[in-house]
């Protein structure tokens, strides 16, 4: 069974959204988002109506680049596009990647509200899952922020989905050399100043080669927490309501 294939069964599976609905897909140009734009494109039954939103950051020349690339491509494929530059004079010089993330989640809700959509698609995998969990371990806080990256959860007036969660980095990125799939690389994804960057060029290959099936072990990790976190709060709230 290749990537489409398990691609398509996790859809079948989850129902979450009908044939024909419209869907928004965060899209930035990288392999990931343009695998699962080619991937939501490639289903057969559960094809949904596909929305691209795009956000121009500013913050590299080659933006530019693929800005035009992603017009371009929507254009010939016939796919809505939804798109926004972010000013620069907005950016801060404290804090950039939370102040980009929040403008970009403004912006999707955005764009799910124009689109009368309820579904918000992102294309994060499970390599992103097990660096997410290695830094909540590292900072610190909640047991419950160690479930990561979930599947899905409430957003705006519907969901975001992730519905590549159970892949790995190199599966899609194989995916997308052998359907000839165009993507750009952000360079700044290697600068090792960057917390997330060592965690992934250092300690995630160092851990796999310890145990090949770690994205599989991190993710049941997640997901049983997550559901261990769920049906207590549910049993919590009967008791305060019992109390009360």
């Amino acid at each position: 069974m290749d990537l489409q294939e398990k691609f398509s069964r996790i859809v079948s599976q989850n129902h979450w959204w009908q044939p024909g609905q419209p869907v928004v897909i965060a899209v930035s140009t990288g392999v990931d988002s343009m695998t699962l734009l080619h991937l939501i494109a490639g289903l057969r039954d559960d094809r949904p109506k596909i929305i691209v939103a795009y956000v121009d950051h500013q913050l590299r020349p080659a933006s530019k680049r693929e800005t035009a690339f992603i017009q371009q491509f929507c254009k010939a494929h016939g796919i809505a596009l939804a798109a926004i530059q972010w000013p620069t004079f907005e950016h801060p010089n404290n804090g950039i990647e939370a102040a980009a993330r929040t403008f970009r989640y403004r912006f999707f809700k955005r764009v799910l509200k124009e689109y009368h959509a309820n579904v918000l698609l992102t294309a994060h995998h499970g390599d992103d899952l097990v660096e997410t969990v290695i830094m909540k371990l590292i900072r610190g806080g909640q047991l419950e922020s160690l479930t990561g990256i979930s599947s899905s959860r409430p957003f705006a007036t519907g969901m975001i989905v992730r519905p590549l969660l159970s892949f790995s980095k190199t599966a899609i990125r194989d995916f997308a050399v052998a359907h000839h799939i165009r993507w750009f690389e952000d360079k700044t994804n290697s600068q090792l100043t960057v917390q997330r960057n060592r965690i992934r060029h250092q300690v995630v290959p160092v851990l796999k080669k310890e145990n090949p099936q770690l994205l599989m072990h991190v993710l049941d990790y997640s997901n049983q927490l997550q559901t261990t976190i769920q049906s207590l709060n549910e049993l919590l709230s009967r008791q305060v309501d019992q109390v009360c």
